[in-house]
């Protein structure tokens, strides 16, 4: 018997070996164990998606091999300038399908059943479970049903104060600088994510003793994220337990867990006394959470999976916008000072929620920088089931990578890409534009749920320092060199100086 499956082992290993030799455009499937790819009409798959190393049996299994952040990040960006299309990798039991073109990406986006997101997002999973980041299938579809009102546009109105005034409070920490280079990476996030917690969980993070140390704890988190993207043996979760950072990345997870349930008991507690829990109306976030766990629809676990989240995901991206639309506009004094003409001309001393929707030519100024330096520049996900986008039958267990970094360069959607035109969204240079051709909030089903929330809070605090403050460069966008990871980083640190207007 064991002869037998001995002989029959050795049958399948000469027939496997024959079909890599033989199979010259497939014998790599063979070789790498990885999902299949094949086209709706039968042709050629070169005909449809460009294949990196199309020569290459072992594909792009040593392409990601002690890759540098830097490197990582410029690796794709070399990929879509090589390509000029979107293109296939292939490693050891992985697929992976580039999207750079706006044109390919549309049947992902209107597909329900591409909603699940990439292995990448999992290596968050400790810290943020299934929120509605990482979350899939009916788990996102409740939790997003749920989270919606607190986005409403009445909610919005409420957190004007709040976001006007830590806006008055930012200026006073440029007023202390006294016209000295500002590293914007060290000073914009603390005021963002004192905004996020006022008005999206009722609580003042400068009023608690563990703020500081919470914010750090973030940062430990991204860190580790980051420089295990970078080593694809620690992909494997087995690998990082015993020989990776695991146990240092669950002790972060840990702290930031006891923080954010801190404030969840506190806010429970003031919640008892000032709402009515009876009453139809719509809540901030965080109430709102309360009041659903009060009606069994959440758990606390569930809470914190959503706070941990939103402080995550919605302060580091919107600290990342303001950044770098602060930066552009020290880099163009021209359009500056645009901005400033406008401000000039329809701000006034008392500005309600549709005030700050005349300011036409900043919302134009804050998109192009979105377009320019997407806060998130690559998002994922991965085939549930063989799946038709476009000419390719995408099979199950393949992964999209949708590069927004490389979509929003299109020459054919862009001329010149590179360059910082903010005219490019007035109205009239954007009624024919494909419309996945621009999508810094992503798209479709999974689309940004706090973007209304997030524009708000650009305008009101870029408002309020240009009216008040001169920008000038001092870092040159010629020097900016980025890094991998989820959210857009430079590898150093980008400083302008803020002077007085007179």
């Amino acid at each position: 018997m064991i002869s037998y499956l001995a002989f029959c082992g050795l049958i399948l290993m000469f027939y496997w070996c024959y079909r890599i030799i033989s199979d010259k455009d497939n014998g790599f499937f063979y070789l790498l164990f990885c999902p299949r790819t094949r086209t709706t009409d039968g042709s050629k798959l070169t005909e449809a998606v460009a294949i990196s190393k199309e020569d290459k049996i072992y594909k792009n299994t040593f392409d990601f091999k002690s890759l540098s952040n830097e490197k990582l990040f410029n690796y794709a960006r070399n990929c879509a300038s090589e390509y000029k299309r979107s293109y296939l990798l292939h490693g050891p039991f992985t697929t992976a399908y580039n999207i750079i073109k706006a044109e390919d990406l549309e049947d992902v986006m209107k597909d329900p059943g591409l909603i699940s997101k990439g292995r990448y997002y999992h290596f968050l999973d400790d810290f943020l479970g299934e929120g509605l980041l990482i979350s899939s299938g009916s788990k996102w579809h409740s939790r997003r049903k749920l989270l919606t009102p607190s986005f409403h546009f009445n909610i919005l109105e409420k957190f004007l104060e709040i976001f006007k005034n830590e806006s008055l409070q930012f200026l006073t920490i440029l007023d202390s600088q006294k016209g000295e280079a500002v590293s914007l990476q060290k000073t914009i996030p603390k005021s963002i994510l004192n905004v996020i917690c006022e008005s999206a969980l009722g609580v003042k993070l400068n009023e608690l003793q563990a703020a500081e140390e919470y914010r750090k704890t973030i940062k430990k988190i991204e860190h580790l994220q980051i420089e295990r993207a970078g080593q694809l043996i620690m992909y494997a979760d087995l690998i990082y337990k015993w020989f990776g950072k695991k146990r240092e990345y669950e002790k972060e997870c840990e702290e930031a867990h006891k923080f954010t349930s801190s404030i969840i008991n506190s806010r429970r507690e003031d919640f008892k006394s000032v709402y009515n829990v009876g009453k139809r109306s719509k809540f901030a976030l965080l109430d709102n959470l309360l009041l659903q766990e009060k009606e069994g629809l959440i758990d606390h676990k569930g809470i914190c999976e959503e706070v941990d989240t939103l402080t995550f995901e919605g302060f580091d991206t919107t600290s990342t916008a303001i950044i770098f639309t602060l930066f552009l506009l020290g880099q163009h004094q021209d359009v500056q000072e645009k901005v400033y003409e406008e401000l000039c001309t329809v701000m006034k001393d008392e500005m309600n929620l549709l005030d700050y929707s005349n300011f036409k030519y900043l919302e134009s100024v804050i998109k192009e920088s979105l377009r320019l330096y997407p806060p998130v520049p690559y998002i994922s996900r991965v085939v549930t089931q063989d799946s038709v986008c476009g000419k390719l039958i995408l099979p199950k267990h393949a992964e999209i990578s949708i590069h927004i970094f490389d979509i929003h360069r299109d020459p054919n959607h862009f001329l010149e890409p590179e360059k910082f035109d903010p005219d490019r969204f007035l109205p009239e240079n954007t009624k024919n534009r494909h419309p996945f051709a621009y999508i810094p909030f992503s798209a479709g089903l999974r689309n940004c749920i706090g973007q209304r929330f997030a524009m708000l809070e650009l305008k009101i605090l870029l408002s309020t320092i240009v009216k008040e403050f001169r920008i000038v460069p001092v870092t040159e966008r010629k020097d900016l060199k980025f890094e991998a990871g989820l959210i857009l980083r430079t590898m150093g640190e980008l400083f302008v100086k803020f002077e007085r207007r007179v």
